[in-house]
């Protein structure tokens, strides 16, 4: 493939190419994979297998047209194929074979000018592994418009976006979001501001049912350094949600003093202010922190901080006070490199709220597999719980994207295989809990830990934690937990080889798990436009108590 120029001359004048575009290059990747799964439990007794053939081509190529100045672009083509076969104990699973033409086009207009337009469209593919079913297949369209006022005093880009996602598994979802967005700064000498606002309307289908989620973000933000020993840092920030399941109103402002007082010696003090209205749940929330870091050595960072916060909430208030230390020791050996960790923390908290029932607004769950993670707070009212994204954008569906199940006086929250909710993905729950009458009480940590590396090849790590509750009150009826978490692991980087190993031992008052990891990757290239790869992952996670895994 050669070079394409077309272009147009006169007698007597220089020729300039109207349409320019270099030679395409091509990428291609090709992947074979086996997965195997096996579950056992006291309900499920279930093994999945699937072999996958994947081939990805991509195209692209990029030029410009009549003069740079003008208009550049680049463009490319990115068709896969996907074949894939999978059995499952009890399940018919058809065969998969997907044929899909991605692409995307980039385009910048008058890029030397005051005031550039970008234009930008892209189409892709995804699939996602799911346990005991069929990859989720996606398809992710991306339409996007920008203005950039390049001036100096005030830089300012103005968006316009519409992004649209499709699901296809056991359920067919359909998600669309349109976004307004203004960003802005000013810079000194001294200092930086910025700002930015943002408007979203997302649009989620499920079926024959759908639901619209509408979001407005104004944040402001600065950074003062008058010299090299003062930074001033500040932000305010005012967010709105509606959709047919919540509505609420969040004010966030910050402030933030650093001091460097010598080369090795440091402090820093910060001040925030947090407020969230919604129809049914207020909460006011001020803290303070301050903290100091000091290197000996230049191998002992030691760091000692404290906070105090102040929560007035619908149901009552909730105070908290505590403080950390911590010693971090980093030293070259002969061999390599040698860092330890040692550091405990202290907490205490004056609940002092009442009622029946106490909300909870924006409690984070990390959703991996379809391993359940537990709710913080035992006896809560299932039928209250709202899963979220971490945007709270998307609300997701029961039993479509989560399931919920509950185990004695605690809640559990699982990703289904085939939904909305990303493999590894953060979340975001309300629900209303049960309260207990008001009680003071204290927690403290302490880990340990240590990281070897050897011959730029070795790596052996272990970390320690345990955390403890204790009761400072006798107001009410106690169950202290007493947690130990332990885990240790092993990397070896050789050559074209890397082999990791990991064990976890999660000794807990509510779900003590034993989790264990191997995993065997290959990668050679033997050329800069050649590369094969292979790995293979096994992982189990055990209920220490029944010894389901």
């Amino acid at each position: 493939m050669a070079t394409v120029l077309l272009s147009l001359s006169r007698p007597g004048h220089c020729q300039w190419p109207l349409f320019y575009m270099e030679r395409p290059t091509a990428t291609l990747d090709s992947r074979y994979e086996v997965d195997e799964e096996e579950r056992r439990g006291p309900f499920i007794e279930q093994t999945r297998k699937s072999t996958t053939t994947r081939e990805k081509l991509e195209l692209r190529t990029r030029g410009y047209v009549y003069h740079p100045a003008l208009l550049v672009y680049s463009i490319g083509l990115r068709p896969e194929f996907k074949r894939q076969h999978t059995e499952a104990t009890g399940t018919d699973i058809p065969k998969d074979d997907a044929r899909f033409l991605g692409y995307f086009v980039d385009m910048t207009v008058l890029q030397l000018k005051p005031y550039t337009v970008n234009l930008f469209a892209s189409k892709e593919r995804g699939d996602f592994k799911t346990s005991l079913a069929p990859d989720v297949a996606t398809e992710s369209s991306l339409f996007r418009g920008r203005l950039l006022l390049k001036y100096p005093i005030l830089p300012t880009t103005v968006t316009l976006e519409r992004s649209e996602s499709r699901y296809e598994n056991f359920f067919s979802s359909f998600e669309k979001a349109d976004t307004a967005r203004i960003e802005s700064s000013h810079k000194t000498d001294a200092s930086r501001t910025a700002f930015k606002t943002e408007s979203v309307r997302q649009t989620r289908s499920i079926g024959a049912s759908g639901f619209t989620t509408e979001r407005s973000d104004t944040t402001i933000s600065n950074i003062y350094t008058p010299s090299r020993e003062l930074t001033l840092t500040s932000s305010a920030r005012f967010g709105k949600n509606s959709s047919e399941l919540f509505d609420f109103a969040t004010t966030n402002v910050s402030a933030g003093l650093a001091l460097r007082h010598t080369e090795k010696f440091s402090t820093r003090y910060d001040l925030r202010l947090d407020k969230r209205e919604g129809k049914d749940f207020s909460a006011d929330s001020r803290s303070a922190s301050a903290g100091l870091t000091h290197l000996l050595y230049e191998n002992l960072t030691t760091s000692l901080n404290a906070f105090g916060t102040q929560s007035r909430l619908s149901a009552g208030d909730l105070d908290a006070y505590g403080g950390n230390l911590s010693f971090f020791y980093r030293r070259r050996i002969p061999w390599g490199y040698l860092s330890v960790n040692l550091g405990r923390s202290g907490r205490i908290e004056d609940d002092r709220r009442t009622g029946a029932f106490t909300e909870v607004r924006g409690e984070t769950l990390n959703l991996s597999g379809t391993i359940a993670a537990l709710l913080a707070n035992t006896n809560a009212d299932v039928s209250s719980i709202v899963v979220s994204n971490a945007a709270e954008t998307i609300i997701y569906v029961e039993n479509v994207d989560y399931m919920v199940s509950v185990v004695g006086r605690s809640v559990a929250i699982a990703r289904t295989p085939f939904g909305g909710i990303g493999d590894g993905q953060q979340v975001l729950v309300n629900y209303r809990y049960q309260a207990l009458p008001p009680a003071k009480t204290a927690i403290t940590t302490d880990n340990f830990g240590f990281d070897l590396s050897l011959w730029s090849s070795l790596r052996l790590y272990y970390q320690r934690g345990r955390s403890k509750q204790k009761l400072l009150s006798d107001t009410r009826f106690f169950e202290p937990f007493d947690d130990t978490v332990e885990r240790v692991g092993g990397e070896l980087h050789w050559k074209w080889s890397t082999t990791r190993v990991e064990v976890e031992d999660r000794d807990t008052t509510r779900t003590p798990t034993k989790h264990r990891m191997l995993q065997q990757v290959l990668s050679f290239q033997p050329t800069r436009d050649l590369s094969f790869g292979f790995s293979v992952d096994y992982s189990e996670l055990t209920l220490k108590e029944t010894g389901d895994v």
